[in-house]
């Protein structure tokens, strides 16, 4: 599978280190995302999702 300009563009940053990822799952998170959040109202027809997800501090809990 080659990528296209049709392909999205996926970033995964982990702990501050970018994370290498094949083009199946680049279209997986991205038809994820952008299904998630095309359900929500405001995001029918976004073109750039922006998402930071932290774990809570487990000794908070």
């Amino acid at each position: 599978m080659s990528e296209t300009n049709d392909d999205p563009q996926v970033e995964l940053v982990v702990d501050g280190r970018p994370l290498a990822l094949a083009p199946f799952v680049r279209q997986i998170i991205a038809a994820t995302v952008f299904g998630l959040v095309g359900a929500l109202k405001g995001g029918e027809n976004a073109r750039e999702i922006r998402l930071a997800l932290r774990r809570g501090d487990p000794a908070s809990r």
